[in-house]
């Protein structure tokens, strides 16, 4: 998953400036980033089916 490293980077720079807002990922299954498998649920802190009621 080429996009994993700028999701960890964009979220640091939201953190950094302080923002109200937080980044969220979209994909369907797991990925294997680093030797650790990845879900949308494990990479944005809840289930996808919560997503609606997180924006």
């Amino acid at each position: 998953m080429p996009y994993s490293t700028s999701v960890f980077g964009f979220k640091a720079y939201l953190v950094e400036r302080k923002s109200p807002y937080q980044a969220i990922v979209a994909f369907s299954g797991e990925f294997d980033f680093k030797g650790e498998k990845v879900t949308e649920a494990s990479l944005n802190g809840f289930a996808s089916n919560d997503i609606a009621d997180k924006v």
